[in-house]
């Protein structure tokens, strides 16, 4: 009587080394992409992008972030870390954007949600106290920084406790225009 095989049973897939990856993909690192180097494809962009705009890449039977790829190409070992992109652009893949990072320190670098109210992240309208509150997580806790009674004053206070305590990983955004506040 034969096996039964489990229905969530993952197939082997075939290694992807550093040699079969160079022989597969080439990177263009001005343009930050990937192309692949052999079969009906040569020379065309390798990847997909995505919904959150990062660009996944197939290889050997297995699914990988293109940024994944290229530290694994440029670095010939593979990311112990987290790759963040620099400016916050998923589908910018050039080396220069992109960098290793903790989770905590890649979740620093994230857009402001779009459920946030006042536009600024960390800043918040307290209806009881009728002022404006900023706050910031670090260490695990989050912090008070303070009631404001302008929404510039709470957004100044957040920027200047994101630089300090988030140092590199802080979100580089525009300056806020007065009619927007």
């Amino acid at each position: 009587m034969k096996p039964r095989r489990r229905v969530n049973q993952v197939r082997h897939r075939r290694p992807v080394t550093h040699r079969l990856t160079i022989e597969k993909l080439e990177y263009d690192p001005d343009a930050g992409v990937l192309k692949w180097r052999t079969g009906h494809r040569c020379g065309s962009v390798a990847g997909t992008t995505m919904n959150g705009g990062y660009v996944l890449v197939r290889l050997a039977g297995n699914n990988f972030s293109a940024a994944q790829l290229i530290w694994f190409i440029v670095h010939g070992k593979w990311p112990e870390l987290e790759i963040d992109h620099v400016n916050g652009d998923p589908a910018d893949n050039r080396l220069v954007n992109l960098r290793l990072a903790t989770r905590a320190q890649n979740n620093r670098n994230r857009r402001t949600p779009r459920n946030n109210t006042s536009g600024v992240k960390g800043v918040a309208y307290h209806v009881r106290a009728g002022a404006w509150v900023a706050y910031i997580r670090a260490g695990g806790r989050r912090q008070h920084l303070g009631t404001f009674t302008t929404k510039d004053e709470a957004a100044v206070a957040r920027a200047a406790a994101e630089a300090r305590l988030h140092g590199d990983f802080v979100r580089q955004v525009p300056a806020c225009r007065p009619k927007d506040l």
